[in-house]
């Protein structure tokens, strides 16, 4: 009984281990890399603010989101054509289908 949860335990602890320890590594590095930056790469930083940042990002964002609709669109019209494709002698052939 004690190695099951052993086992148990050890893959909870590798299926959160891992994304907590990148989520860990990328914290640390967003805020190492910008000091590291400011302090020994003076003439790469951007004198832009805060309001031309998320100006920038909020005109990404609203681009994105009628191409995110557009090719879930496609995708689903596809997927509805190619579902008409289907015979019924098509479906019988399916492997792990008998009758």
């Amino acid at each position: 009984m004690g190695g099951t949860f052993d086992a148990r335990a050890s893959r909870a602890l590798g299926s959160f281990g891992t994304p907590l320890l990148y989520a860990v590594g990328a914290i640390l590095l967003g805020m190492a890399v910008p000091r590291l930056e400011a302090r020994y790469l003076p003439g790469l930083t951007s004198g832009a603010g805060a309001s031309a940042a998320i100006a920038v990002l909020s005109a990404i964002a609203s681009g994105m989101m009628p191409l995110t609709g557009l090719v879930f669109s496609l995708a689903f019209v596809m997927v509805q054509f190619s579902a008409t494709a289907y015979s019924p002698r098509l479906v019988l052939c399916w492997p792990g289908r008998r009758s």
